[in-house]
């Protein structure tokens, strides 16, 4: 009877303990908001419950935690791309577009720190921006410039080089989430609310395909 026990718990998938949950989480936050440098495994401790040397029990060092904090938080993201990816196949590359730019908008909103971390680190530079590039951002990117040259091909929008308009639809999407407490203390309002959030998807959207302009009347009108 013990070895039937034995042998089932062997057979079980190992779950985290939720204290690594913990500090992981609080490593997200801590790293986007006050970045690399300015937040140490004291701070992440405290703010997930545990000492310092649960700490680094878990994680040998500060970059393996960031490491693993930006693989869970990119993972985040990804799985919920992955899961919406598999509907879009039959649409053309504009409206395909149009669903991931909009669908980048609630996921900016979903997940600050995602935005606040590339700023952070597409500013700096170095061997953490190298390694976002490599593991998680580049094959991104690259995505949105196969499509946008697809619909460029297709007639379906003007040709712009692809690597300005990929940041810029980025930071159209991200930016008023990223700047969350400048927004507060400027409007009074939080950015996160679903009427904000809904609102900025369809003005995105709206304003890339459509422009800015009002159509002008024809003579017939």
């Amino acid at each position: 009877m013990n070895a039937r026990i034995a042998t089932k718990s062997k057979n079980q998938p190992t779950k985290k303990p939720a204290s690594t949950d913990r500090i992981l989480d609080t490593a997200i936050a801590l790293f986007s908001r006050n970045g690399f440098d300015g937040t140490s495994t004291t701070e992440i401790g405290l703010g997930a419950g545990v000492a310092q040397s649960v700490v680094l029990y878990h994680f040998a060092t500060k970059d393996d935690l960031w490491r693993a904090a930006m693989n869970r938080l990119f993972d985040r993201v990804h799985s919920e791309f992955r899961r919406d990816r598999n509907v879009l196949q039959d649409l053309s590359s504009i409206d395909r577009l149009k669903v991931w730019i909009r669908q980048l908008v609630f996921t900016s909103a979903a997940h600050p720190e995602l935005g606040r971390v590339i700023m952070r680190e597409g500013t700096a530079g170095g061997p953490r921006l190298k390694w976002l590039i490599s593991r998680h951002l580049g094959a991104d990117y690259e995505l949105y410039e196969l499509h946008f040259r697809r619909a460029m091909e297709e007639g379906s929008i003007r040709k712009y080089p692809t690597l300005p308009l990929t940041i810029l639809v980025h930071a159209a999407a991200s930016m008023l989430f990223n700047l969350h407490p400048l927004v507060e203390a400027v409007y009074g309002r939080s950015p996160l609310e679903d009427e904000v959030i809904s609102d900025q998807a369809d003005m995105v959207v709206e304003i890339l395909f459509n422009g800015l302009f009002n159509r002008a009347p024809s003579l017939k009108e």
